[in-house]
Parts: structure tokens; C-alpha cells; sequence
């Protein structure tokens, strides 16, 4: 009997009315009603790679970076993103993603991170190349099926959890329909039956802010200037990573292209940045513009990634609220 018993405790999922007890909270505060403190709008500009040209095509696309807090609970501060191409400007290319980090400070010290969440979603796209990409915008409008994927982690002192969701829709939800998608992939990541991914403490990296907080604390850094070749670490997906500021240049004036027009900025820094994965190996790399004072102190004019070798999106400071 007690090897039998031994047998089905073995089956059972680890800690798993705690996990879902952690993540259900997580959920909770990223669903929070938030009130915006700042929104800063940004205009997508796509180029292609061809042959040996660049082609470049404007107003593809765009989204925000906004910053709020809880209007219940003064110690959740939240970040959250939205970029992607929208396909009304795209010749039907839909491809975005958004990203939800609630970091709950500490009550008895306000610079201390007690935990954080992310809730991530994407518009999946697996083409490495043109080619690629236009078979897989036929494969969609010829099925009908659209393929997201969604991830919800939560990390504090005890480790991490993460639970992930890749599924087919028949609506391709475009980023003009974030809320409504979102409340179908929240409702998808509070499902228990769903499998957890787990990184015990003793794997961790010893911080509790997630990615979106890290970077924001390099590029603290990178605007006092002492932080080149400086590296912090966080968790996503209960996996460790480490983002590194790989080089900080001063820019004195940078003239950026808004709705065709320029908008000049003084006074700059360009930081570039690399995220490197433990697991895979594998690293991103994007880089900065941001002002070193005045109201947009530390707030990027311009973010420019390029994931591969023939695209690469720019985009450029709009309109701040």
C-alpha cells in the first residue's frame, strides 16, 4: 500500500491548489481597475530588407506605453504596452502584441518589489522570412483560424510560476481590440486545467520585478551614466534572464519623422540593450532614444528592434497624455 501511495503522490501536481491560488492573484491584479497616470503614443514605421535595400513604409501601425496604479490598492503600480502593424495600413498584415506588469511594493518600503505579474499576448507569427510571412497571412484568410498565444508569470521571494496559452481564434482580433481580446485570454490563463511551469527560489534570480520594470531601472542608468555594460536580472515564464545595456551614447539632437514631419529632441542618450535567455542561449537586442531631462526624462522618443535580418520596426514618440 505504501508503494501505491507513494505512486499517485508522485502524479499529483506539485503545490497545485498554491499555484493556482498564485496565479488567480496575479490574474486579479492585472484585471484591477487602473487609473492612467500617463499614456505616450507611438507611430510604427516598417522596413523590409530587399536584396540589399532597405524599403520603408510609415504609419504602419503604432500603440502606447502606459503607466497607472490600482484604484483599490496603493501598492500595485502598473506598466503596460501596446505596439503592432494595424492592418487597415498594413495591406492586411495583423501582426501585435501587448504586455500587462503589476508590480506590488512594499508597504513598509516603497522602492522594495514584494511580487510582480505579466500578462502577455501576442498575434503568434512563426515566418522567417517574406516569403514565409505572406504564406502565413494565406494559410489564415484560407482556414479562418487565427493563432494567438498568451502567458501569464508571477514571481516573488518564493519563485516563480507561469502558465501559457497558444490557441486558435475565428475573430482576428486586431490591437484596436485589446480590451475585448484580453478579457477571452485572461479567462483562458485562470483556467486550472491549463499545465503550470514552476523555478523554485533557489533557481531564481533574487529579484522580483518582472522585464518591463527592469529596463526601466537601466534606463535610470543609462540617463545618469553610470550604468554601461551593467546587467540586472528577472524571470519570465519561470525562466531566468538577463537584460544588459550594452552601450550608451550622448545624442545631442535627433530629428524624428511624425506623420511625415519632423519633431526635434535635444539632450539624448541612445541605449542599446540585450536580453539574453539562460535557457535557450539565444539574445534580443533594441535600442533606446531617451531624453536625459525635462518632462520625457527617461521616457523613450524612440524604440527601434529588429528581430531578424530583413525587418526591422521603428517606432517614434506621437503624442504624450
Amino acid at each position: 500500500m505504501s508503494g501505491l501511495l507513494l505512486l499517485l503522490l508522485l502524479a499529483l501536481p506539485v503545490d497545485s491548489q498554491s499555484d493556482q491560488a498564485a496565479l488567480d492573484q496575479a490574474v486579479a491584479w492585472i484585471r484591477e481597475a487602473k487609473q492612467v497616470d500617463a499614456q505616450y503614443d507611438y507611430q510604427m514605421t516598417a522596413r523590409i530588407r530587399v536584396l540589399f535595400f532597405w524599403v520603408t513604409r510609415e504609419d504602419v501601425g503604432g500603440g502606447y506605453i502606459r503607466r497607472a496604479r490600482s484604484a483599490n490598492d496603493a501598492q500595485l503600480e502598473t506598466i503596460a504596452l501596446l505596439f503592432g502593424s494595424d492592418p487597415a495600413k498594413a495591406k492586411g498584415v495583423n501582426r501585435w502584441g501587448a504586455g500587462t506588469e503589476v508590480i506590488k511594493k512594499s508597504a513598509a518600503n516603497d522602492n522594495a518589489v514584494e511580487a510582480s505579474a505579466f500578462m502577455g499576448f501576442m498575434k503568434a507569427s512563426k515566418g522567417a522570412s517574406v516569403a514565409e510571412m505572406q504564406g502565413e497571412l494565406a494559410n489564415e484568410k484560407t482556414s479562418g483560424k487565427y493563432l494567438f498565444e498568451a502567458i501569464v508569470t508571477r514571481v516573488d521571494q518564493e519563485g516563480a510560476i507561469a502558465r501559457t496559452s497558444p490557441f486558435a481564434s475565428d475573430r482576428d482580433f486586431t490591437l484596436k481590440e485589446l480590451e475585448r481580446a484580453e478579457q477571452v485570454v485572461l479567462d483562458r490563463l485562470a483556467d486550472p486545467a491549463r499545465p503550470v511551469r514552476r523555478l523554485e527560489s533557489a533557481q531564481s534570480c533574487g529579484r522580483t520585478a518582472g522585464f518591463l520594470t527592469t529596463v526601466q531601472d537601466l534606463i535610470n542608468q543609462a540617463i545618469s551614466g553610470s550604468g554601461q555594460n551593467s546587467s540586472l536580472c528577472y524571470v519570465y515564464n519561470a525562466r531566468k534572464y538577463t537584460a544588459t545595456l550594452k552601450s550608451v551614447t550622448r545624442v545631442e539632437r535627433e530629428a524624428l519623422s511624425v506623420n511625415k514631419a519632423p519633431v526635434v529632441y535635444h539632450n539624448l542618450v541612445r541605449a542599446r540593450f540585450q536580453i539574453l535567455n539562460h535557457q535557450s542561449g539565444k539574445t534580443t537586442d533594441f535600442d533606446l532614444l531617451v531624453p536625459r531631462e525635462g518632462p520625457m526624462r527617461g521616457i523613450p522618443v524612440q524604440i527601434v528592434h529588429q528581430p531578424n535580418f530583413w525587418f526591422q520596426v521603428v517606432l517614434n514618440l506621437a503624442k504624450s497624455s
